[in-house]
């Protein structure tokens, strides 16, 4: 724009309806010269486009005004100096900018068209366009987040940053919130930001912008962090540890103020599951009812030790677990819901208490349900009453029925019967060497035995109730989908030799109609040499994963045999990855590290439980 100057400039049009000046000799002559600049600008650019589509349109429309602007400017404001820097002249700070617009008749209802006010750092405050406002909030960004030691990867639109300070958190807040009000591009920008207290994560889809954030207690939580979820509009909230009373207000004004937000979830104890479900039931009803549109549609309650396995029993857990997820439906109060429960507390249950109260408001949703020890009579009862008013959505069924009677044994028969969905049940028969507890035995895998996928055998005294049984129930044909079989005594005892060929058609290759094995497990049991060579040849291989002979007199020379009958099978058929030979009479004076040389020369996938 001046004399031998190298100054690279661009230009970006936009619409505007411009302004009325008032004074307009004294405006010119203090902004003329800035003026007279841009128009040799726009003059020099309609001059480019001229030559590119529509050229009558640029010339007829616009060319011959900015000519004429020109002639007008250069008569009444002065020459440039020849050495003057026009880019330089006028650099608008807040000071100027008030002056200036004392000169404009803004109460025109003039719309600004694409044109964006800026603060910098420096104070000024300069009008661009969307492009250089979404350029300039980009690069500001991309400082904060570069002085706090983070990342920023443009190309994958992805941020990682840690901040520890109040002062940081409201930078970054402010210059992240710029960036989406500039920002146009539909891929958006993906977001992952944790300062101790509140993770978030943002993801502009063309569905609509979610925003997902982590809190890890709600007590912990400031004005402004608060003031920051609801600015964000969260569409999805997850609370890690559990909420207390003191903190039922702030949950309910969260749901209150975040109007977009659709799923919420909170880690929790098992004790507090109960008030917390009430809780959020409750404060989408009152909304409800004061005419508002909740959008949340999920609400979910895990576990705060993480994710369970409700599948496995660990002697190391002692705590009940619960799990559920609740569903709504547009603005109505109806909700469904679905719950998975662990029992592990060796506490018997009472009335009263946090698992009784699930079970008789809300065991109706429970799909889930592993029992272990704590579950009585009372508890049977309990589901009996709630699914017997809403059905039963019963999926999983794993029953240590210890405890119950049989008043507990009829109300499960029920439960059962009101369960159409009902295809997995795992029997853990405890105690077998009292009376009691075989005919419990007998009485569940007569009934449940064609749907029953895992059974486990845990009594002292095998010699007693495992001929019984055997007797009792065919193998194969009484459990044509069992898939998991273990018999454990409680002190080392001998297996009675009728029930090795019991166990050794457990083991085989069953019918087309029936499942195999995947697991199978002795514990404490002593086999005679020729007996362990009958089971071990009767092993189906092929589909077995696990295998078990923990605590056993298994020996080198059923090692030998065990080595054989794997190495038989073809490679690619071999299913193996577990074996447990911890505590076996193999072990005695044994070269471990030799033994497991050859095991896994053979089954090389296979983890080995007592060689290492």
């Amino acid at each position: 724009m001046t004399k031998g100057a190298r100054r690279v400039h661009q230009v970006h049009m936009t619409n505007h309806l411009g302004y009325d000046i008032k004074s307009s000799k004294e405006f010119f002559d203090k902004y003329g010269s800035y003026v007279l600049t841009m128009m040799y600008m726009s003059n020099i650019a309609t001059t480019i486009e001229q030559n590119h589509d529509n050229p009558s349109f640029v010339r007829e429309n616009i060319g011959h005004l900015i000519d004429d602007t020109i002639a007008y400017l250069e008569d009444v404001t002065r020459a440039f100096d020849s050495d003057t820097d026009a880019t330089s002249q006028w650099i608008i700070g807040p000071a100027d900018l008030g002056e200036l617009k004392s000169y404009l008749d803004t109460n025109d209802e003039h719309f600004p068209g694409g044109l964006h006010q800026l603060t910098t750092q420096e104070k000024h405050s300069p009008w661009v366009c969307g492009v250089h406002r979404l350029e300039w909030t980009m690069q500001l960004l991309k400082d904060i987040v570069s002085s706090t030691g983070g990342s920023f990867t443009e190309e994958q639109r992805h941020i990682d940053i840690a901040i520890v300070s109040d002062k940081a958190v409201k930078q970054f807040y402010t210059a992240i919130v710029n960036v989406f009000k500039a920002q146009n591009d539909p891929s958006g920008i993906l977001l992952t930001m944790n300062h101790g207290r509140l993770s978030l994560k943002i993801d502009d889809s063309q569905e609509g912008q979610n925003v997902s954030m982590t809190i890890t207690r709600l007590g912990d939580l400031t004005s402004d962090d608060l003031e920051f979820i609801r600015q964000f509009h969260v569409t999805q909230l997850k609370i890690k540890y559990t909420p207390w009373e003191t903190d039922g207000n702030r949950l309910i004004n969260i749901l209150n103020q975040n109007v977009k937000l659709w799923e919420l979830e909170v880690g929790c104890h098992s004790e507090r599951t109960l008030a917390i479900i009430d809780l959020v039931i409750s404060a989408r009803e009152k909304i409800l009812q004061g005419g508002g549109s909740p959008a949340l549609q999920t609400f979910k309650v895990t576990d705060k030790a993480g994710p369970i396995d409700f599948y496995r029993w660990t002697s190391r857990e002692y705590d009940d677990h619960i799990t559920t997820t609740v569903t709504f439906s547009g603005v109505s109060v109806t909700f469904d819901m679905d719950t998975h429960i662990k029992l592990q507390n060796q506490k018997q249950v009472v009335e009263g208490d946090r698992v009784s109260n699930f079970f008789r408001q809300y065991g109706w949703s429970i799909s889930t349900l592993n029992t272990m020890k704590a579950f009585n009579d009372h508890l049977a009862t309990l589901l009996d009453d709630a699914t017997r008013i809403h059905g039963s959505r019963l999926t999983h069924l794993i029953l240590m029925p210890v405890t119950l009677s049989t008043r507990g044994l009829d109300a499960m028969d029920r439960v059962i019967k009101r369960s159409p969905r009902l295809y997995y049940i795992w029997l853990f028969m405890w105690d077998l060497h009292e009376e009691s507890q075989q005919k419990k035995a007998v009485r569940l895998m007569r009934l449940y035995g064609e749907k029953l996928r895992r059974l486990d055998l845990i009594g002292d005294n095998i010699e007693g109730w495992l001929p019984q049984l055997a007797n009792a129930f065919p193998p194969r044909k009484s459990f044509p989908m069992m898939s998991k079989l273990g018999v454990r005594c409680q002190s080392k005892r001998k297996l009675p030799q009728a029930c090795v060929k019991w166990l050794a058609v457990m083991v085989s290759t069953p019918s087309p109609v029936e499942t195999r094995l995947k697991y199978f497990r002795l514990h404490k049991v002593i086999l005679q040499p020729q007996d362990w060579v009958t089971l071990i040849k009767a092993i189906d291989f092929s589909k077995l994963e696990d295998l078990r002979f923990d605590s056993t007199n298994f020996s080198q020379e059923q090692f030998n045999v065990l080595i054989d009958c794997i190495a038989a099978v073809d490679p690619t058929l071999l299913q193996l990855n577990n074996l447990d030979l911890s505590d076996t009479d193999l072990l005695v004076n044994a070269d471990k590290h030799a033994l497991r040389e050859r095991i896994q020369k053979v089954a090389r996938q296979a983890s080995i439980v007592g060689l290492s």
